[in-house]
């Protein structure tokens, strides 16, 4: 399963393209279709891990067994946010390997300390962005400073985020219903919000 996820992330390497008004070759072209091997990967992993925590049996209860998964769901995420550049996706794929070993696991601890250190991580991380990359030239650090201001960078950074909340906040408590939100007209990638 694992396999037949990543090996089309490779090829992305070689034959990826990037669709229309994009620069991520995150893309295959099958000629009768376009898809995104990321989300195939996504789905592989969800059976995968399960997999091999049936296949370890006891060891995967211990911390090293928990850590040699997790470790393999990072393998899998760095792959993806290297090969094809889609590092949204490598992160869904990580919290999927975290999240399915978590569940299964008896202990809460080390998680709780993973998560604690992860906290602290991501929050230093936070700081930096903002302290010190504001004027970067790195697209994936302005669109993180983007999304933690939005409505500084309302016209072009934020566009996407800022839609998205107006279309979330006109539907009110209940919705429109699927596909019936009137922001999606203005919206440039409609399907990803």
């Amino acid at each position: 399963a694992a396999a037949l996820g990543v090996i089309p992330v490779m090829l992305t390497f070689f034959i990826g393209f990037a669709p229309e008004g994009t620069d991520d070759k995150a893309w295959l072209d099958l000629g009768f279709t376009t898809f995104q091997p990321a989300e195939l990967c996504k789905i592989a992993m969800i059976i995968f891990i399960p997999f091999m925590i049936e296949k370890m049996d006891r060891k995967a209860q211990t911390l090293k067994g928990a850590l040699l998964l997790i470790a393999l769901g990072g393998l899998v995420s760095f792959l993806i946010w290297k090969i094809s550049d889609n590092m949204s996706s490598a992160i869904i794929i990580g919290g999927i390997a975290v999240a399915v070993v978590f569940i299964v696991s008896r202990r809460v601890w080390p998680y709780l300390l993973m998560g604690g250190l992860g906290a602290v991580g991501i929050a230093a991380f936070v700081h930096f962005v903002i302290s010190g990359m504001e004027n970067s030239e790195n697209f994936r650090f302005r669109r993180v400073i983007a999304w933690l201001n939005p409505e500084k960078y309302a016209s072009d950074l934020a566009y996407q985020t800022m839609q998205a909340l107006y279309a979330i906040g006109s539907g009110g408590l209940f919705g429109k219903g699927l596909g019936n939100s009137t922001q999606k007209m203005v919206l440039p990638e409609a399907q990803n919000d």
